[in-house]
């Protein structure tokens, strides 16, 4: 319960000095303790508002002034006190428009019994107002401090209050804002509308605790911005229907555009990587392969010319040379798959995978047909590379017998799972590493999403692209 001071200051405008005395006898006798002032007209009225006052009590009409204008000053001077009628002149119509205007009650002197009562109840509301009032400047001294626009929808009526920030993140005055009794949801792109619809109507539905959404909104100037919208229902009738929402609204287009350059500086990262990869088995292929050849070569044509020639000189002098030849191609192969162009991502996958079962002995099942076709020129170096990626993770760190590949196509979507049944991340955070800080990245630069999902039964990964982000 609100507490309300037993010492109040009282002024009171009334022409009757026995009047003005009965007042103040009334509310000694409810248990108040009065400093009270009377005044007659304006003058006094000002002088007395300039300290601090708890209540105004007013007769309606004094020889030179009137409830009418005392109410008018108290209101633009100190702004939300009480202000009680106290008359005997007048009827019911003048004390209803007087409550129009911002009185806060009317009490007949005839019944100035009542008036202690109306005055604690009075005194009461003005505490609560005052801390409703404090906590909304705190809310929006929050809201400001974190650059956040408040609406407050009434969902039934249709009515809504946005605050100054709210309007100036979409281009308009908070005047302006309200005359054109804009709906938010009418100006977010056609794109995104259909989640952010969903998303509120699930919300207002109870389906959800809340809403939170990023989509493209736009300004008054016509330009389109990135926002946060976040918001909850803080109002429903008995039968659970949504009576209230109230959200806030955060302009994230500098951050989007930041997210936007480092993401086009991942994918320049990663076709710089490519382009390394490249040159490198290239230089291993012409200059280090060949290199190995004419050395194999040299070494066979060496022992043939001194007789030497053998099964034993063979196995100690040239089958290293050819074994490490054998390997420098394989390195190659993996640098820089030129074969995945003429064969296509699946055959290109296939062949892969059967080099890595066969190297580690580890088995590999796949099935990768939902892979052909689907990329505009059937191949793509980046899904490769993360194929690639996983089951190397797996081969080297998570210890499993088994590791399954599968691709499959729903609709315009493509999903590729990997999953091995080995020991999992452990403690490892499915975010930390740069091998997977890479995969993220290069499935992100398809337009796609994928997800890490670990347990003791192993590791599963698994990709969604859609094609119409790459077509």
């Amino acid at each position: 319960m609100a507490e309300i001071p037993i010492k109040i200051r009282v002024i009171i405008v009334e022409d009757s000095a026995s009047d003005a005395a009965l007042i103040e006898y009334e509310l000694t006798a409810w248990g108040f303790a009065v400093d009270a002032t009377r005044v007659e007209d304006s003058k006094g009225l000002r002088e007395a508002l300039t300290k601090p006052c708890d209540i105004v009590i007013s007769d309606f009409r004094l020889p030179q002034f009137n409830a009418i204008l005392a109410l008018e000053i108290v209101r633009k001077t100190v702004g939300d006190i009480p202000f009680i009628l106290v008359s005997q002149a007048v009827g019911e119509g003048i004390a209803v428009e007087m409550m129009r205007a911002g009185a806060n009650d009317y009490v007949m002197k005839s019944s100035l019994t009542r008036l202690g009562g109306a005055v604690e109840r009075e005194l009461k509301d003005a505490v609560l107002r005052r801390q409703a009032r404090e906590a909304s400047e705190r809310i929006q001294l929050a809201l400001d401090g974190a650059a956040l626009g408040l609406v407050d929808v009434r969902i039934e009526a249709g009515e809504r209050f946005v605050d100054r920030r709210f309007a100036e993140i979409l281009g308009y005055t908070q005047k302006e804002f309200m005359a054109k009794k804009l709906n938010p949801m009418d100006l977010i792109h056609r794109e995104d509308f259909p989640v952010a619809n969903k998303k509120l109507r699930e919300h207002y539905a109870g389906l959800t605790g809340s809403v939170a959404h990023e989509h493209r909104i736009q300004q008054k100037s016509g330009e389109w911005i990135w926002v946060m919208s976040r918001g909850k229902v803080v109002e429903r009738s008995n039968d659970g229907t949504a009576v209230r929402y109230m959200g806030t609204l955060l302009d994230i287009s500098e951050r989007k555009a930041q997210e936007a350059e480092i993401a086009q500086l991942s994918q320049r990262l990663i076709e710089i990587s490519e382009m390394e990869r490249t040159s490198i088995a290239a230089e291993l292929h012409d200059s280090i392969g060949q290199s190995l050849v004419l050395l194999r070569l040299t070494a066979q044509k060496f022992l043939a010319q001194h007789a030497m020639r053998n099964e034993e000189n063979e196995e100690v002098l040239v089958k290293p040379i050819a074994q490490i030849l054998e390997q420098t191609r394989e390195i190659s192969r993996r640098l820089s798959p030129d074969h995945l162009q003429k064969l296509g991502l699946a055959s290109a996958i296939e062949d892969m995978l059967l080099s890595a079962a066969q190297a580690s002995g580890v088995r590999i099942r796949h099935s990768l047909d939902a892979l052909e076709n689907f990329f505009p020129d059937n191949w793509n170096i980046q899904l490769y590379r993360v194929v690639q990626e996983a089951i190397t993770n797996a081969l080297k760190y998570s210890a499993a017998t088994l590791i399954d590949v599968q691709a499959l196509r729903i609709e315009n979507f493509l999903t590729v799972t990997v999953e091995d049944n080995g020991k999992g991340f452990g403690d490892v955070k499915p975010r930390s590493g740069i091998g997977l800080t890479l995969m993220r990245e290069r499935v992100r630069g398809l337009g796609g999403r994928i997800f890490f999902e670990s347990s003791e039964r192993g590791v599963l990964i698994s990709i969604v692209i859609g094609a119409q982000e790459i077509s």
